[in-house]
């Protein structure tokens, strides 16, 4: 059975896999400045609220596949040493600035019904946004990507800025 409620889990340290597969957040939820020493599951979880990851890492595989965060997203500073996978996930508004991804970033078939900011982004290895849609303002301004890359093939942002 899914678990409801907030959460604030700040300077936490999940020492093995955290597992909130189908978990519901009603209120938010906060993981700001803690770490994933594992695995960290999100699939079809439910973030209502505000959710911020700020300054968050994630050591082992996060993954959000199918996860709806319907308020506001964070992840300022956060860093994913193994593979992040957000794949089918529904973001409102999705806010990365400053976001390292190590390892392969997967955003395949991702809505983004707000603003989605990469600005400083730095994707070091695979990354693709296969058939993403954007409908918001998008910005990967600094935006670094030194692995494979495809580039989200349904733009319908009012403002799409690549600029260094």
């Amino acid at each position: 059975m899914p678990a409801t409620g907030s959460g604030r889990t700040g300077d936490a340290t999940f020492s093995g896999d955290a597992w909130f597969a189908e978990a519901t957040f009603n209120g938010n939820a906060r993981f700001d400045r803690a770490e994933f020493a594992g695995d960290a599951r999100f699939d079809e979880a439910t973030f209502v609220g505000a959710t911020a990851f700020r300054d968050t890492t994630f050591l082992g595989e996060a993954r959000f596949d199918d996860a709806t965060l319907s308020g506001n997203v964070v992840f300022s500073g956060a860093t994913f040493t193994g593979n992040a996978s957000f794949r089918r996930a529904s973001f409102t508004d999705a806010w990365l600035p400053g976001v390292e991804f190590s390892r392969d970033a997967y955003f395949d078939r991702a809505t983004f019904a707000g603003d989605a900011w990469f600005s400083r982004v730095a994707f070091s290895s695979y990354t693709t946004f296969d058939l993403a849609v954007f409908t918001g303002d998008i910005r990967f301004s600094g935006a670094t990507l030194d692995g494979v890359a495809y580039q989200p093939p349904q733009l319908q942002g009012d403002d799409v800025l690549f600029d260094q």
